[in-house]
């Protein structure tokens, strides 16, 4: 029986309607079974969009970018806050999109470094005003060293200490020059005193010579006679020359006396010029600091 089964021929059966049928059994239009043309016009919608989109992307000029968080702000509200000098920012008032006005307070820079150069500075200008002070003094030749009011009531201890040294510089020196002008007059005091003496040593020799002159002139005039002796006249002659040349050795050193006086009043003059000239260069390296 089951081979029966197997042996049994097959037949296919056409199912399809002939025509469309309707609830009440009516033919009606007949409906689109194939979707073809419609796949058909989607590709060619796509590769119409696909084609368009490439020829946009190759003809368009497009920047490069790139994507980062931001704000849009007008350039004309930027303002950039620069220092000259620059400096440790100490605070920081304001923050990113606050609004301020002209002359508001931004930043503050710390005045550590700023306060210790003032520091220098001011003791710089300090000791150089010091300096000037008895420069100054030098060149006028005053007594004393007078010390500017600005630096009398300062507290610093390098400007008190300055003020100190430059007024034992100011004595030191001042009695160096007084030492050498008095060194120098008292030299020209020996030597006019020795000129005094001179002279008066001359005058003396004068009078011996005319005493001897007179002696000797009544000795010829004995001799003449054949009462005198002829050597005692050529003894008071060869005095009388003697003291001559006494007379022109102590004339001559007379004169080199004065010499010296003068060479000791010019070197005098010297002295105080040179010294006051010293001052009057070093007054001006302070005032070029």
């Amino acid at each position: 029986m089951s081979d029966e089964k197997r042996n049994l021929p097959t037949s296919e059966i056409d199912v399809t309607p002939k025509e469309p049928v309707t609830i009440d059994g009516e033919a009606s239009e007949k409906l689109p079974t194939s979707d073809k043309g419609y796949r058909k016009l989607g590709f060619a919608i796509l590769f119409i969009a696909l084609g368009g989109f490439i020829l946009w992307s190759v003809t368009a000029s497009l920047a490069i970018a790139v994507v980062a968080p931001g704000s849009v702000s007008i350039e004309s509200f930027k303002r950039t806050v620069q220092h000259l000098e620059g400096g440790i920012v100490e605070q920081l008032l304001v923050e990113d999109g606050d609004k301020v006005e002209a002359g508001d307070t931004l930043v503050v820079l710390s005045d550590t470094q700023a306060s210790s150069q003032l520091a220098i500075a001011r003791s710089r200008y300090l000791i150089n005003r010091a300096m000037e002070a008895r420069l100054l003094a030098e060149q006028a030749g005053a007594e004393m060293m007078e010390i500017p009011e600005d630096i009398q009531d300062t507290d610093d201890p390098r400007v008190q200490q300055v003020i100190a040294v430059q007024q034992s510089l100011f004595a030191a020196r001042r009695q160096s020059l007084k030492s050498t002008l008095e060194a120098l007059d008292e030299q020209s005091v020996q030597m006019r005193e020795q000129i005094e003496g001179l002279e008066e040593r001359i005058s003396v020799n004068v009078n011996r010579i005319s005493s001897l002159r007179s002696e000797a002139e009544d000795f010829r005039s004995l001799y003449r006679e054949g009462l005198g002796d002829n050597q005692r006249l050529r003894e008071l002659e060869r005095q009388v020359l003697q003291y001559e040349g006494d007379n022109a050795e102590f004339r001559a050193n007379i004169a080199q006396l004065r010499s010296q006086i003068s060479e000791n009043s010019m070197e005098r003059e010297i002295q105080q010029q040179e010294f006051q000239k010293r001052s009057v260069n070093s007054c001006a390296t302070p005032r070029r600091k």
